[in-house]
């Protein structure tokens, strides 16, 4: 797991997390191995992207 340093108002909730990993196990199943993030700033959330 990539460690993170971020600030109180930036922290990123739990559940987020599973989903991104949920996400991110999706992808590898489907045979995608490069997924990437993307940073949503306006809900201080990453986002997972599989390319296809």
């Amino acid at each position: 797991m990539v460690a993170m340093q971020m600030g109180e108002q930036n922290s990123i909730d739990v559940t987020h997390w599973n989903a991104i990993f949920h996400q991110l196990q999706t992808c590898t199943v489907a045979g995608i191995y490069q997924p990437y993030f993307i940073a949503d700033s306006e809900r201080r959330r990453l986002r997972l992207v599989c390319p296809y």
